[in-house]
Protein backbone atom coordinates (compact mmCIF):
# COMPACT_ATOMS: atom_id res chain seq x y z
CA UNK A 1 0.00 0.00 0.00
CA UNK A 2 1.16 3.55 -0.72
CA UNK A 3 2.87 5.35 2.24
CA UNK A 4 0.23 8.10 2.38
CA UNK A 5 -2.60 5.56 2.51
CA UNK A 6 -0.84 3.39 5.11
CA UNK A 7 -0.20 6.28 7.48
CA UNK A 8 -3.59 7.89 7.02
CA UNK A 9 -5.60 4.68 7.46
CA UNK A 10 -3.69 3.88 10.63
CA UNK A 11 -4.54 7.35 11.97
CA UNK A 12 -8.17 6.94 10.86
CA UNK A 13 -8.51 3.61 12.70
CA UNK A 14 -7.99 5.54 15.95
CA UNK A 15 -9.54 8.92 15.12
CA UNK A 16 -12.54 8.33 12.85
CA UNK A 17 -15.53 10.56 13.57
CA UNK A 18 -18.72 8.86 14.70
CA UNK A 19 -21.41 10.00 12.27
CA UNK A 20 -24.96 8.63 11.92
CA UNK A 21 -24.54 7.72 8.24
CA UNK A 22 -21.34 5.73 8.80
CA UNK A 23 -21.19 2.10 9.83
CA UNK A 24 -24.21 0.03 10.75
CA UNK A 25 -27.54 1.83 10.39
CA UNK A 26 -29.79 -0.99 11.59
CA UNK A 27 -32.56 -1.61 9.10
CA UNK A 28 -31.29 1.05 6.68
CA UNK A 29 -29.65 0.26 3.35
CA UNK A 30 -26.07 1.60 3.40
CA UNK A 31 -26.29 3.02 -0.12
CA UNK A 32 -29.47 4.87 0.86
CA UNK A 33 -27.79 6.34 3.95
CA UNK A 34 -24.74 7.41 1.92
CA UNK A 35 -26.85 8.95 -0.87
CA UNK A 36 -29.10 10.81 1.57
CA UNK A 37 -26.24 12.15 3.70
CA UNK A 38 -24.06 13.17 0.76
CA UNK A 39 -26.97 15.01 -0.87
CA UNK A 40 -27.64 16.88 2.37
CA UNK A 41 -23.94 17.65 2.92
CA UNK A 42 -23.57 19.54 -0.37
CA UNK A 43 -22.62 23.09 0.70
CA UNK A 44 -23.92 22.35 4.21
CA UNK A 45 -22.04 21.58 7.44
CA UNK A 46 -22.08 18.23 9.23
CA UNK A 47 -23.55 19.77 12.37
CA UNK A 48 -26.49 21.19 10.43
CA UNK A 49 -27.12 17.97 8.52
CA UNK A 50 -27.16 15.45 11.40
CA UNK A 51 -30.66 16.25 12.77
CA UNK A 52 -32.11 16.42 9.25
CA UNK A 53 -30.56 13.07 8.36
CA UNK A 54 -31.97 11.43 11.48
CA UNK A 55 -35.41 12.91 10.81
CA UNK A 56 -35.46 11.70 7.18
CA UNK A 57 -34.32 8.20 8.16
CA UNK A 58 -37.07 8.05 10.78
CA UNK A 59 -39.77 9.23 8.38
CA UNK A 60 -38.54 7.32 5.33
CA UNK A 61 -36.30 4.39 6.33
CA UNK A 62 -35.76 3.29 2.73
CA UNK A 63 -35.57 4.85 -0.70
CA UNK A 64 -38.90 3.18 -1.53
CA UNK A 65 -40.55 4.84 1.45
CA UNK A 66 -39.30 8.19 0.21
CA UNK A 67 -40.52 7.47 -3.32
CA UNK A 68 -44.02 6.88 -1.95
CA UNK A 69 -43.99 10.17 -0.02
CA UNK A 70 -45.32 13.31 -1.65
CA UNK A 71 -42.91 15.94 -2.90
CA UNK A 72 -44.66 18.47 -0.65
CA UNK A 73 -43.88 16.35 2.42
CA UNK A 74 -40.21 16.00 1.43
CA UNK A 75 -39.91 19.73 0.78
CA UNK A 76 -41.60 20.55 4.10
CA UNK A 77 -39.14 18.38 6.05
CA UNK A 78 -36.22 19.85 4.08
CA UNK A 79 -37.22 23.43 5.01
CA UNK A 80 -34.33 25.34 6.56
CA UNK A 81 -31.63 23.20 4.95
CA UNK A 82 -31.40 25.42 1.87
CA UNK A 83 -30.57 24.72 -1.79
CA UNK A 84 -34.04 23.29 -2.35
CA UNK A 85 -33.30 21.84 -5.78
CA UNK A 86 -31.51 19.11 -3.80
CA UNK A 87 -34.80 18.10 -2.16
CA UNK A 88 -36.66 18.03 -5.48
CA UNK A 89 -33.92 15.89 -7.03
CA UNK A 90 -33.89 13.68 -3.93
CA UNK A 91 -37.55 12.83 -4.39
CA UNK A 92 -37.19 12.44 -8.15
CA UNK A 93 -34.18 10.15 -7.74
CA UNK A 94 -35.97 8.05 -5.10
CA UNK A 95 -38.87 7.58 -7.51
CA UNK A 96 -36.57 6.40 -10.32
CA UNK A 97 -34.68 3.98 -8.04
CA UNK A 98 -37.94 2.55 -6.66
CA UNK A 99 -39.60 2.03 -10.03
CA UNK A 100 -36.72 1.48 -12.45
CA UNK A 101 -34.14 -0.20 -10.22
CA UNK A 102 -36.52 -2.15 -7.96
CA UNK A 103 -35.63 -0.06 -4.92
CA UNK A 104 -31.90 -0.88 -5.05
CA UNK A 105 -29.10 1.57 -5.76
CA UNK A 106 -26.89 0.67 -8.73
CA UNK A 107 -23.25 -0.05 -7.85
CA UNK A 108 -21.94 1.24 -11.18
CA UNK A 109 -20.77 4.88 -11.34
CA UNK A 110 -21.90 5.32 -14.94
CA UNK A 111 -25.43 4.20 -14.06
CA UNK A 112 -25.58 6.33 -10.91
CA UNK A 113 -24.55 9.40 -12.93
CA UNK A 114 -27.74 9.08 -14.98
CA UNK A 115 -29.93 9.49 -11.89
CA UNK A 116 -31.43 12.89 -10.94
CA UNK A 117 -29.21 14.99 -8.69
CA UNK A 118 -26.27 12.55 -8.62
CA UNK A 119 -23.01 14.06 -9.85
CA UNK A 120 -19.47 12.62 -10.08
CA UNK A 121 -18.67 13.09 -6.38
CA UNK A 122 -21.88 11.51 -5.06
CA UNK A 123 -21.65 8.61 -7.52
CA UNK A 124 -18.06 7.91 -6.48
CA UNK A 125 -18.98 8.20 -2.79
CA UNK A 126 -21.88 5.72 -3.08
CA UNK A 127 -19.68 3.22 -4.92
CA UNK A 128 -16.81 3.53 -2.45
CA UNK A 129 -18.68 3.90 0.86
CA UNK A 130 -21.59 1.54 0.20
CA UNK A 131 -20.21 -1.04 -2.22
CA UNK A 132 -16.47 -1.06 -1.50
CA UNK A 133 -15.52 -0.17 -5.06
CA UNK A 134 -12.19 1.47 -5.81
CA UNK A 135 -13.33 4.94 -6.96
CA UNK A 136 -11.72 8.37 -6.75
CA UNK A 137 -13.71 10.44 -4.23
CA UNK A 138 -13.01 14.18 -4.25
CA UNK A 139 -15.04 16.79 -2.35
CA UNK A 140 -14.05 20.30 -1.27
CA UNK A 141 -12.35 19.00 1.88
CA UNK A 142 -10.27 16.50 -0.05
CA UNK A 143 -9.38 19.24 -2.54
CA UNK A 144 -7.85 21.19 0.34
CA UNK A 145 -5.85 18.25 1.70
CA UNK A 146 -4.53 17.18 -1.71
CA UNK A 147 -3.67 20.77 -2.72
CA UNK A 148 -1.47 21.05 0.38
CA UNK A 149 -0.11 17.52 0.34
CA UNK A 150 1.04 17.88 -3.29
CA UNK A 151 1.76 21.65 -3.26
CA UNK A 152 -0.70 22.45 -6.07
CA UNK A 153 -0.46 26.17 -6.75
CA UNK A 154 -2.92 26.28 -9.65
CA UNK A 155 -6.11 27.94 -8.37
CA UNK A 156 -9.50 26.25 -8.20
CA UNK A 157 -11.49 25.42 -10.23
CA UNK A 158 -8.72 25.07 -12.84
CA UNK A 159 -6.83 22.70 -10.54
CA UNK A 160 -9.66 20.15 -10.24
CA UNK A 161 -8.25 17.73 -12.87
CA UNK A 162 -4.79 17.98 -11.25
CA UNK A 163 -6.23 17.27 -7.79
CA UNK A 164 -8.25 14.34 -9.16
CA UNK A 165 -5.14 12.82 -10.75
CA UNK A 166 -3.15 13.13 -7.51
CA UNK A 167 -6.02 11.65 -5.48
CA UNK A 168 -6.20 8.78 -7.95
CA UNK A 169 -2.47 8.14 -7.51
CA UNK A 170 -2.70 7.81 -3.70
CA UNK A 171 -6.08 6.06 -3.35
CA UNK A 172 -5.74 2.39 -2.30
CA UNK A 173 -8.19 -0.41 -3.00
CA UNK A 174 -9.90 0.49 0.29
CA UNK A 175 -11.12 3.72 -1.27
CA UNK A 176 -14.08 4.27 1.05
CA UNK A 177 -12.16 4.35 4.32
CA UNK A 178 -9.36 6.31 2.66
CA UNK A 179 -11.69 9.05 1.37
CA UNK A 180 -13.45 9.32 4.73
CA UNK A 181 -10.06 9.48 6.44
CA UNK A 182 -9.12 12.38 4.17
CA UNK A 183 -12.35 14.14 5.12
CA UNK A 184 -11.76 13.59 8.83
CA UNK A 185 -8.19 14.87 8.44
CA UNK A 186 -9.56 17.99 6.74
CA UNK A 187 -12.11 18.49 9.52
CA UNK A 188 -9.87 17.98 12.52
CA UNK A 189 -6.35 18.89 11.41
CA UNK A 190 -5.97 20.21 7.86
CA UNK A 191 -8.36 23.08 8.53
CA UNK A 192 -8.94 25.93 6.06
CA UNK A 193 -7.24 28.78 7.93
CA UNK A 194 -5.33 27.24 10.83
CA UNK A 195 -4.00 23.79 9.90
CA UNK A 196 -2.63 21.94 12.92
CA UNK A 197 0.37 20.45 11.12
CA UNK A 198 2.23 19.04 14.17
CA UNK A 199 -0.74 16.68 14.73
CA UNK A 200 -0.93 15.54 11.10
CA UNK A 201 -0.05 11.91 10.31
CA UNK A 202 1.02 13.03 6.83
CA UNK A 203 3.33 15.82 7.94
CA UNK A 204 6.43 14.08 6.59
CA UNK A 205 4.69 13.46 3.23
CA UNK A 206 3.39 17.02 2.80
CA UNK A 207 5.20 18.98 0.09
CA UNK A 208 3.86 22.46 0.90
CA UNK A 209 6.12 24.77 2.95
CA UNK A 210 4.66 25.51 6.38
CA UNK A 211 4.28 29.22 5.63
CA UNK A 212 2.19 28.50 2.52
CA UNK A 213 -0.26 25.90 3.80
CA UNK A 214 -2.95 28.31 4.98
CA UNK A 215 -2.93 29.88 1.49
CA UNK A 216 -3.86 26.65 -0.29
CA UNK A 217 -5.90 25.82 -2.15
CA UNK A 218 -5.84 29.02 -4.16
CA UNK A 219 -9.10 30.10 -5.73
CA UNK A 220 -10.00 32.20 -8.72
CA UNK A 221 -11.83 35.28 -7.35
CA UNK A 222 -15.59 34.92 -7.56
CA UNK A 223 -17.79 37.50 -9.20
CA UNK A 224 -19.60 39.71 -6.71
CA UNK A 225 -23.20 38.72 -6.06
CA UNK A 226 -25.80 41.23 -7.31
CA UNK A 227 -28.33 42.79 -4.93
CA UNK A 228 -32.11 42.43 -5.29
CA UNK A 229 -34.93 44.08 -3.36
CA UNK A 230 -38.48 43.12 -2.46
CA UNK A 231 -41.33 43.07 0.06
CA UNK A 232 -42.30 40.23 2.41
CA UNK A 233 -45.99 40.17 3.31
CA UNK A 234 -46.72 38.55 6.69
CA UNK A 235 -50.46 38.03 7.12
CA UNK A 236 -51.78 36.86 10.49
CA UNK A 237 -54.89 34.70 10.25
CA UNK A 238 -56.01 33.22 13.55
CA UNK A 239 -53.00 31.45 15.06
CA UNK A 240 -51.32 30.96 11.70
CA UNK A 241 -49.55 32.77 8.87
CA UNK A 242 -50.82 33.08 5.31
CA UNK A 243 -48.67 31.05 2.90
CA UNK A 244 -48.61 30.17 -0.77
CA UNK A 245 -47.08 27.38 -2.85
CA UNK A 246 -44.28 28.78 -4.97
CA UNK A 247 -44.03 27.85 -8.68
CA UNK A 248 -42.61 24.34 -9.20
CA UNK A 249 -39.51 25.56 -11.02
CA UNK A 250 -36.99 28.20 -10.05
CA UNK A 251 -35.72 29.42 -6.71
CA UNK A 252 -37.49 27.71 -3.77
CA UNK A 253 -39.62 25.89 -6.33
CA UNK A 254 -42.59 24.03 -4.91
CA UNK A 255 -41.93 25.26 -1.36
CA UNK A 256 -44.43 26.90 0.96
CA UNK A 257 -43.58 30.55 1.52
CA UNK A 258 -45.12 33.79 2.65
CA UNK A 259 -46.37 36.03 -0.16
CA UNK A 260 -43.80 38.41 -1.62
CA UNK A 261 -43.44 41.06 -4.26
CA UNK A 262 -41.14 40.44 -7.22
CA UNK A 263 -37.45 40.67 -6.37
CA UNK A 264 -35.87 43.32 -8.59
CA UNK A 265 -33.23 46.00 -8.83
CA UNK A 266 -35.13 48.28 -6.42
CA UNK A 267 -37.97 48.12 -3.93
CA UNK A 268 -41.52 48.20 -5.40
CA UNK A 269 -43.26 51.57 -5.50
CA UNK A 270 -46.54 50.26 -4.07
CA UNK A 271 -48.35 47.20 -2.74
CA UNK A 272 -50.04 46.06 -5.94
CA UNK A 273 -48.40 42.66 -5.51
CA UNK A 274 -49.73 42.21 -1.95
CA UNK A 275 -51.89 39.11 -1.38
CA UNK A 276 -54.85 41.09 0.01
CA UNK A 277 -56.11 44.66 0.14
CA UNK A 278 -55.25 45.81 3.65
CA UNK A 279 -53.55 48.42 5.74
CA UNK A 280 -49.92 47.31 5.73
CA UNK A 281 -47.53 48.12 8.57
CA UNK A 282 -43.80 48.15 7.90
CA UNK A 283 -41.97 46.40 10.75
CA UNK A 284 -38.36 45.96 9.67
CA UNK A 285 -35.94 44.86 6.99
CA UNK A 286 -33.19 42.28 6.60
CA UNK A 287 -30.76 40.77 4.12
CA UNK A 288 -30.63 37.13 3.08
CA UNK A 289 -27.89 35.71 0.87
CA UNK A 290 -28.67 33.10 -1.76
CA UNK A 291 -26.05 31.36 -3.88
CA UNK A 292 -26.28 33.87 -6.70
CA UNK A 293 -27.54 37.11 -5.11
CA UNK A 294 -28.21 39.08 -1.94
CA UNK A 295 -31.89 39.73 -1.20
CA UNK A 296 -32.88 42.86 0.74
CA UNK A 297 -36.40 42.55 2.15
CA UNK A 298 -38.77 44.96 3.84
CA UNK A 299 -41.35 43.25 6.04
CA UNK A 300 -44.99 44.37 6.03
CA UNK A 301 -47.70 42.78 8.14
CA UNK A 302 -51.45 42.82 8.64
CA UNK A 303 -54.24 40.58 9.98
CA UNK A 304 -57.30 39.13 8.23
CA UNK A 305 -60.19 36.83 9.19
CA UNK A 306 -60.59 34.53 6.17
CA UNK A 307 -58.16 32.62 3.94
CA UNK A 308 -58.21 34.05 0.39
CA UNK A 309 -58.57 31.63 -2.54
CA UNK A 310 -55.28 30.10 -3.61
CA UNK A 311 -53.55 30.48 -0.26
CA UNK A 312 -52.83 28.25 2.75
CA UNK A 313 -51.92 28.76 6.39
CA UNK A 314 -48.94 27.58 8.39
CA UNK A 315 -47.45 27.92 11.85
CA UNK A 316 -44.20 28.91 10.14
CA UNK A 317 -42.10 25.96 11.39
CA UNK A 318 -41.53 24.38 7.97
CA UNK A 319 -40.87 27.54 5.98
CA UNK A 320 -37.51 28.15 4.28
CA UNK A 321 -35.11 30.32 6.28
CA UNK A 322 -35.58 33.40 4.08
CA UNK A 323 -39.25 33.48 5.15
CA UNK A 324 -38.66 32.53 8.78
CA UNK A 325 -36.50 35.63 9.07
CA UNK A 326 -39.47 37.82 8.13
CA UNK A 327 -41.51 36.34 11.00
CA UNK A 328 -38.95 37.69 13.47
CA UNK A 329 -40.12 41.22 12.71
CA UNK A 330 -43.76 40.86 13.73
Amino acid sequence: MRPVATKLLHWYSQNARILPWRGDNTGVDTAYAVWLSETMLQQTTVGTVIPYFKKFIYLWPSVTHMAHASLDDVLAQWAGLGYYARARNLHKCATVIAHVHNGRFPSDESVLLKLPGIGPYTAAAICAFAFGNRTVVVDTNIERVVSRLCYIKTPLPQSKPIIYAHMDSITPDNAGDFAQAMMDLAHGICKPKLPECPKCPLQSECQTPQSMKANLPKRTPKKQRPHRYGYMYVVRIGNGILTETRPPKGLLGGMQGIPTSDWGDCYPRDHTSAPVLARWHESGQYKHTFTHFHLHSKVFYTSINHIPDGYNTSNGDNLPTVFKKALMYI
